[in-house]
């Protein structure tokens, strides 16, 4: 519970830094996790039944199936989840005029959106070898895991703050999130 409480967490810090950053910016930050809520809808659902599938792996003794199974759920992540981006991405207007059609913030958000959706290439190894890391029944791992993140994250955005205006360059934080995550996953699995 408490794991799913820091992921929480980071998205208020990351909101808290970015209102910084003035009233467009914030609000382009709004639409923008919005809209990529749908393709982490996909992640979390794929990393969810990864950390399943993998205790059941363990059960039946194939511990040495779990890294080729994380590879295979990425794969499939990627098929479903590559299309759908690339479409968002050509079809900004459409898709962002649904929230707004303030000419301003569109502008604003465009390079933004186009950051925070590939995110997803990383997030969805990120999440889906953390959740592996849950399905061996170490929680506490991916909680210091994800502790070590956060301090990370909030670090590097801090860090954004004090030298950058640009919203892209926060939500580049996204990224050293989730492959910090994945990293120290594999590390984990590796060893285990």
């Amino acid at each position: 519970m408490f794991n799913q409480f820091i992921g929480v967490a980071s998205w208020f810090a990351f909101f808290v830094a970015v209102e910084h950053l003035g009233e467009m910016e914030l609000a382009a930050t709004n639409v923008i996790r919005s809209i990529s809520t749908l393709f982490f809808v996909i992640v979390n659902s794929l990393a969810a039944t990864t950390g399943s599938l993998v205790g059941n792996l363990l059960g039946a003794g194939q511990k040495d199936q779990v890294v080729p199974l994380c590879n295979r759920v990425i794969h499939m992540g990627y098929a479903v989840g590559g299309p759908l981006i690339i479409l968002s991405i050509v079809c900004f207007n459409p898709i962002f005029s649904i929230y707004s059609g303030n000419g301003d913030l569109m502008r604003t958000a465009h390079l933004p959106f186009i950051v925070a959706l590939l995110n997803y290439v990383f997030a969805l190894p990120g999440y889906v070898y953390m959740n592996a890391v849950t399905g061996t029944g170490a929680t506490r791992t991916t909680f210091i895991f994800q502790a070590i993140t956060i301090v990370v994250y909030q670090i590097y955005l801090w860090s954004v703050s004090c030298f950058s205006t640009s919203l892209s360059v926060y939500w580049t934080a996204e990224y050293l999130y989730v492959i910090l995550l994945w990293v120290l996953s594999v590390i984990y699995l590796k060893n285990k």
